[in-house]
Protein backbone atom coordinates (compact mmCIF):
# COMPACT_ATOMS: atom_id res chain seq x y z
CA UNK A 1 0.00 0.00 0.00
CA UNK A 2 2.79 2.22 0.88
CA UNK A 3 4.11 1.84 -2.49
CA UNK A 4 1.25 2.45 -4.36
CA UNK A 5 0.95 5.72 -2.77
CA UNK A 6 5.03 6.67 -3.19
CA UNK A 7 4.18 4.98 -7.20
CA UNK A 8 1.47 7.23 -7.84
CA UNK A 9 3.21 10.40 -6.03
CA UNK A 10 5.93 9.71 -8.60
CA UNK A 11 3.82 9.78 -11.41
CA UNK A 12 1.95 12.73 -10.39
CA UNK A 13 5.26 14.73 -9.97
CA UNK A 14 6.55 13.49 -13.54
CA UNK A 15 3.01 14.05 -14.91
CA UNK A 16 3.32 17.95 -13.40
CA UNK A 17 6.83 17.59 -14.46
CA UNK A 18 6.23 16.96 -18.26
CA UNK A 19 3.04 19.76 -18.00
CA UNK A 20 5.91 21.73 -16.84
CA UNK A 21 8.32 21.18 -19.46
CA UNK A 22 5.64 21.09 -22.33
CA UNK A 23 4.86 24.64 -21.05
CA UNK A 24 8.27 26.22 -21.18
CA UNK A 25 8.74 24.66 -24.30
CA UNK A 26 5.51 25.91 -25.55
CA UNK A 27 6.60 29.39 -24.30
CA UNK A 28 10.22 29.24 -25.75
CA UNK A 29 8.68 28.54 -29.28
CA UNK A 30 6.35 31.41 -28.68
CA UNK A 31 9.23 34.00 -27.76
CA UNK A 32 11.34 32.76 -30.56
CA UNK A 33 8.82 33.60 -33.16
CA UNK A 34 8.05 36.56 -31.90
CA UNK A 35 11.82 37.70 -31.94
CA UNK A 36 11.60 36.15 -35.63
CA UNK A 37 8.67 38.38 -36.37
CA UNK A 38 9.84 41.59 -34.73
CA UNK A 39 12.86 41.49 -36.40
CA UNK A 40 11.28 40.71 -39.86
CA UNK A 41 9.43 44.07 -39.65
CA UNK A 42 12.27 45.80 -38.37
CA UNK A 43 14.46 44.21 -41.68
CA UNK A 44 11.27 45.83 -43.76
CA UNK A 45 11.54 49.29 -41.98
CA UNK A 46 15.40 49.41 -42.24
CA UNK A 47 14.86 48.54 -46.29
CA UNK A 48 12.61 50.90 -46.88
CA UNK A 49 14.69 53.67 -45.02
CA UNK A 50 17.29 52.69 -46.96
CA UNK A 51 15.24 53.37 -50.78
CA UNK A 52 14.41 56.78 -48.92
CA UNK A 53 18.28 57.50 -48.03
CA UNK A 54 19.23 56.90 -51.45
CA UNK A 55 16.50 58.95 -53.08
CA UNK A 56 17.43 61.86 -51.24
CA UNK A 57 20.66 61.40 -52.03
CA UNK A 58 20.40 61.34 -55.41
CA UNK A 59 18.23 64.69 -55.29
CA UNK A 60 20.80 66.04 -52.74
CA UNK A 61 23.70 65.19 -55.64
CA UNK A 62 21.27 67.21 -58.43
CA UNK A 63 20.56 69.57 -56.43
CA UNK A 64 24.83 70.33 -55.76
CA UNK A 65 25.41 70.14 -59.24
CA UNK A 66 22.70 72.78 -60.33
CA UNK A 67 24.13 74.98 -57.34
CA UNK A 68 27.77 74.51 -58.68
CA UNK A 69 26.16 75.69 -62.43
CA UNK A 70 24.25 77.94 -61.40
CA UNK A 71 27.74 79.70 -59.36
CA UNK A 72 29.65 79.45 -61.97
CA UNK A 73 27.24 81.39 -64.17
CA UNK A 74 26.45 83.91 -61.26
CA UNK A 75 30.51 84.60 -61.30
CA UNK A 76 30.13 84.80 -64.79
CA UNK A 77 27.38 87.57 -64.99
CA UNK A 78 28.99 89.44 -62.36
CA UNK A 79 32.17 89.80 -64.35
CA UNK A 80 32.55 93.65 -66.35
CA UNK A 81 33.87 92.28 -69.75
CA UNK A 82 30.82 89.47 -69.68
CA UNK A 83 28.25 92.35 -68.72
CA UNK A 84 30.00 94.44 -71.40
CA UNK A 85 30.06 91.75 -73.98
CA UNK A 86 25.60 91.28 -73.44
CA UNK A 87 24.95 94.77 -73.72
CA UNK A 88 27.14 95.09 -76.81
CA UNK A 89 25.13 92.61 -78.42
CA UNK A 90 21.88 94.30 -76.93
CA UNK A 91 23.28 97.88 -78.78
CA UNK A 92 22.73 99.40 -75.24
CA UNK A 93 26.37 99.90 -74.60
CA UNK A 94 28.81 101.55 -76.75
CA UNK A 95 32.41 103.57 -76.16
CA UNK A 96 33.47 107.07 -76.98
CA UNK A 97 33.76 107.31 -80.51
CA UNK A 98 31.70 104.35 -81.82
CA UNK A 99 28.35 104.25 -82.95
CA UNK A 100 25.82 101.60 -82.93
CA UNK A 101 24.33 100.26 -85.89
CA UNK A 102 21.02 97.92 -86.24
CA UNK A 103 20.57 96.09 -89.18
CA UNK A 104 17.29 94.84 -89.62
CA UNK A 105 16.24 92.03 -91.57
CA UNK A 106 13.72 92.05 -93.78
Amino acid sequence: MVRRRKLKRKKAKTFQKKILTGLLLFCFVLFLFYLCFSNYKLFLARKQLQDEYQQTYQIYKDLYQKNQELQKLFYQASQKEHLERILREKGLFKKKGEEVMVIIEE
